[in-house]
């Protein structure tokens, strides 16, 4: 019961603290893009692929914590296949889709990102809620 509170204290957290850059990111893009450039369509492009960023945020923050419990709970293989079906058979193909097919060009390459990391997060905190709640094995 323990490692099933901390965990979710964890996750909860991490989201916390996301949503919290995620807003940073929203309100005030130009703080964190004028420290590299100056160049208004540097800040304007800029601007939009931190509109994306902020969406993944709690995705990526709730999939490394997660990813980090189900460690805890002796579980590496499947946050790695989840994060391989995620990234590189989904993610990945959607980016490539959008950019390259659609045209969306590198908006869509972030938005296929920020779709593989949603999937991988709530596949990950999925399976750590089902397997947080399964009985323990005690080993002699």
């Amino acid at each position: 019961d323990g490692a099933r509170l901390a965990g979710w204290t964890a996750v909860l957290l991490s989201t916390v603290v996301a949503a919290i850059v995620a807003a940073l990111l929203i309100a005030v893009p130009q703080l964190f893009i004028g420290v590299f450039t100056s160049d208004s369509g540097v800040l304007t492009m800029g601007a939009s692929l931190l509109l994306i960023c902020a969406v993944f945020q709690p995705f990526d923050a709730v999939q490394a914590v997660g990813t980090g419990a189900l460690r805890g709970l002796g579980d590496t293989t499947t946050p790695m296949l989840m994060n391989l079906i995620g990234h590189w058979g989904a993610g990945l193909p959607l980016a490539y889709l959008l950019c390259f097919t659609w045209g969306w060009g590198l908006t869509g390459l972030w938005v296929g990102l920020a779709a593989g990391l949603g999937l991988v997060g709530v596949a990950v905190v999925a399976t750590w809620h089902v397997r947080s709640s399964a009985p323990i094995a005690v080993r002699a």
